[in-house]
């Protein structure tokens, strides 16, 4: 009766040991869980925010794109405006010939006017360019920031379940 007595009892004993160990577990998993949905709700929105940043470097790339074709422009204006200067040497050179250069210095005048109009507007539109690029920088940022916070976010539950897990 007494070995049937201490038999029972280990048991019991060792069923109710398997039922914590079993309600460890299942806590365990239920917590590993709620950490992988966690981390995936955070890699989705790390993954759209590395879209954003994507479409901006994009978007800036255009912006480059378009400034380099107004410094062609711009190449284009200034040797136009070289062309106009070179009868400028004639007025430094023989004061008597004047009157013949003045009448090619007048068209040349007109030339580099328009193209000094040519390039204020060009130089206008980099200016926009340049603005559309302070914008995309900002926005970069704002999004590497973004990103800083949900890998920080990621990172935190993981450092509280360091200390006991093996």
């Amino acid at each position: 009766y007494k070995l049937e007595y201490i038999s029972n009892h280990h048991v019991k004993e060792r069923r109710r040991t398997f039922r914590i160990t079993n309600m460890f577990v299942y806590i365990m998993s239920a917590l590993i869980l709620l950490i992988a949905v966690m981390n995936v709700y955070n890699l989705f929105g790390f993954y759209k925010d590395s879209m954003g940043i994507i479409a901006t470097i994009n978007q800036l790339d255009f912006t480059v794109d378009d400034i380099a074709e107004n410094m062609d422009n711009i190449e284009i204006s200034m040797s136009s405006i070289n062309d106009g200067m070179q009868y400028m040497d004639g007025l430094y050179q023989d004061i008597s010939s004047m009157s013949e250069t003045m009448p090619y210095m007048y068209s040349n005048m007109g030339d580099i006017s328009q193209s000094i109009a040519y390039l204020n507007g060009t130089i206008g539109e980099m200016n926009t360019d340049v603005d559309v690029i302070d914008l995309h920088l900002k926005n970069m940022t704002f999004n590497v920031q973004t990103m800083r916070y949900n890998v920080h976010e990621m990172a935190r539950p993981m450092g509280k379940f360091n200390a006991f897990l093996p």
